[in-house]
């Protein structure tokens, strides 16, 4: 709703805000905005402020061992140009080296005086469990937003979502001033938020003053969107803020990049959890259910989060309460399929009407904010009234889901191989990562375990979207894999063969212990050492993580360089790694004139089963005799993350 603007209600609400902060501003003289901090990552945070005068600005931090630290912060001139009917200067401080899941206490200084309260702190995100606050649609000056800045200070949150419409009725840079910071910035100078535009944040201005007066991540944002829409990580959560006005209409329509950087975004995260707050909602119980954003957010929003998994949305632009049911296609589905979307646009502003649909289950026009708690693969979600009554209450717990087949971890081909290495794909495995390649391995890790046939195996990697295991030798043809997490259970048919070779292509080494690549390419006479799963018994493997006898089987493992055979000079379980063999082979003379493109073609065979062909550099001149390496210098070399 756009509030007619009046000079009267305008005054009005200025008072009412200078009103509500009158007792924090006289504390900090010199100041134009108090100290608020921003962006606060695992090892750094920013700290920002405004003046009516020039000067230098200095932020002092300390942590627990109370060594204090000092940075210089940025100064940036605010003129009436920009649209700022008072001119300042904007500070900004970014601190750095800090450390995960550490609180810490700041202090700023101006021309060397301090300012602003004497004690505010921070934390920064590390270990579970965390909890933060959610609310929408507040920026009015009403009694109700009132309410609600003073209770969101009882609780001890991380960090704040905002979920649009900060001030009303348009974006103007005063009206940030009185109707935000003056009734958050208890709260801002201890908790970093994140928020997200919303329609009237777009009104009169394009944005302009949301985006100036906040430090947003930017990483992987191209500069022009850069603090219209953004994501970030804190614990084992993903968080996805967009812009549903002008980001995403020019996104479908062809003319902006928003909808494919949240693809590549969701795409790329390893997190158990992953929650996307937008503005307007997709699926809602009134009147702007039926309006274009809306419309447009189901049309190329709710498809990627469907195609990922999004478990949980926060949304405002209705002011009410919402909980939709689960939610995939447009249909409501089980608990297990579908995303919740929650409304949180009662912080403050009129409320709205709420009308019948089969796709929300609560509903409550009051005003309220939202309170989380995660607690590694749980969640739970509390809204409450501006009194303090509990409106509403959900725990979530996504069980496990499957999306690929069981595919090997070298090359993630879909044949499988007994003793080999295996990676399962899939959304809320694992609610924290727990990796390693060392013998011996554990059977459970992070509450999940992985089983064929009833016995448990080997686990190399355990993540959110990934697990890594190593097959049994004893296993052949088809099986149940069974994958058990701490909220559920899901299972597969696989087929386990005798051998399916399949090599890990960042690590093949050359005479000199260095990976081979475009700038240390392969020379003529060098020996190679190429490492690879999937050789079954062949190399007369029985106990892992043990070195067997140089090729035991003599012809039943084969090297094959660009069509050419090459007998190996030896063929063994790498040391101390598990399912993981090594191939040494020296490289034939004829390779410099053979090889026209830069990259000679490698396959290893083994029964006559080939592997993946892997492209390896190769050049002229001596070859490098310093020492092969019996093992990866680093096992990171060996890639068992995703693809």
């Amino acid at each position: 709703m756009l509030f007619p603007p009046s000079r009267r209600e305008f005054l009005r609400v200025i008072a009412a805000g200078l009103a509500y902060s009158s007792t924090a501003f006289s504390q900090s003289a010199g100041l134009f905005r108090n100290p608020y901090v921003q962006n606060v990552r695992r090892t750094r945070a920013s700290v920002r402020w405004a003046t009516l005068q020039p000067g230098e600005g200095t932020v002092e931090f300390w942590d627990e061992a109370k060594i204090v630290r000092s940075v210089t912060a940025q100064m940036v001139p605010v003129s009436s140009q920009e649209g700022a009917s008072s001119p300042h200067y904007r500070f900004e401080a970014v601190l750095s080296k800090l450390e995960p899941g550490a609180h810490y206490t700041y202090r700023v200084r101006i021309n060397g005086s301090a300012m602003g309260a004497e004690s505010m702190r921070f934390q920064t995100p590390g270990a579970q469990p965390f909890s933060f606050l959610a609310f929408g649609d507040s920026g009015t000056g009403s009694a109700e937003q009132g309410q609600i800045a003073q209770r969101l200070l009882l609780h001890d949150a991380q960090f704040i979502l905002h979920t649009g419409d900060l001030v009303y009725p348009t974006g103007t840079w005063e009206r940030y001033e009185s109707l935000y910071f003056a009734y958050y910035q208890d709260l801002m100078r201890n908790a970093p938020f994140f928020p997200c535009p919303g329609n009237h944040d777009y009104y009169e201005t394009s944005c302009i003053p949301y985006r100036a007066v906040h430090s947003l991540p930017e990483e992987t944002v191209a500069k022009p969107d850069q603090g219209r829409y953004y994501s970030f990580d804190w614990g084992n959560a993903h968080f996805v803020s967009l812009d549903t006005n002008d980001a995403l209409s020019e996104a479908a329509a062809g003319n902006g990049p928003m909808l494919d950087w949240l693809d590549a975004d969701l795409r790329s995260t390893s997190k158990f959890w992953r929650i996307v707050v937008m503005h307007h909602p997709a699926y809602s119980a009134g009147f702007h259910s039926t309006e274009p954003e809306s419309k447009l957010v189901r049309q190329y929003i709710t498809p990627i989060l469907d195609k990922y998994s999004v478990p949980l949305v926060l949304n405002g632009h209705e002011h009410s309460y919402q909980r939709s049911a689960p939610i995939r296609a447009g249909v409501p589905v089980a608990a297990s399929e579908g995303t919740v979307y929650i409304t949180t646009g009662g912080g403050g502003a009129p409320l709205h009407p709420i009308f019948a649909s089969n796709l929300i289950e609560k509903a409550v026009a009051e005003h309220h904010y939202v309170s989380c708690s995660v607690s590694g693969s749980r969640l739970q979600l509390k809204a409450i009234q501006a009194e303090g009554t509990q409106l509403d209450v959900l725990s979530m717990a996504p069980p496990p889901v499957l999306t690929d087949g069981i595919v090997d971890a070298a090359a993630f081909g879909t044949e499988l191989a007994a003793g080999g290495l295996a990676s399962i794909f899939g959304y809320h495995l694992a609610p924290e990562e727990v990796a390693s390649l060392q013998y011996p391995l554990p059977r459970t890790a992070a509450g999940c375990s992985v089983s064929v046939n009833g016995e448990a195996l080997p686990l190399l990697l355990v993540a959110a979207n990934q697990i890594n295991v190593q097959l049994p030798l004893n296993v052949i043809g088809e099986a149940t894999l069974l994958v058990q997490t701490p909220n559920g259970s899901v299972q597969r048919k696989i087929v386990i063969r005798p051998v399916a070779p399949s090599i890990f292509a960042e690590a093949i080494f050359g005479g000199n212990g260095e990976p081979v690549c475009a700038q240390t390419p392969a020379r003529a006479g060098d020996t190679l050492s190429v490492y690879l799963t999937g050789l079954g018994a062949t190399a007369g493997a029985q106990k892992w993580g043990e070195p067997s006898v140089a090729n035991p089987l003599p012809g039943l493992v084969q090297v094959e360089w660009n069509g050419r055979p090459v007998v190996p000079t030896s063929v063994a379980v790498a040391s101390g790694l598990v399912g993981i063999y090594l191939v040494r082979f020296q490289v034939p003379d004829n390779t410099a004139s053979d090889v026209r493109s830069g990259d000679a073609a490698l396959v290893i065979l083994a029964a006559g089963k080939r592997s993946n062909r892997v492209g390896v550099p190769v050049t002229g001149g001596e070859p490098q005799t310093q020492g092969i390496p019996s093992r990866p210098r680093s096992t990171s070399a060996i890639n068992l993350r995703s693809r």
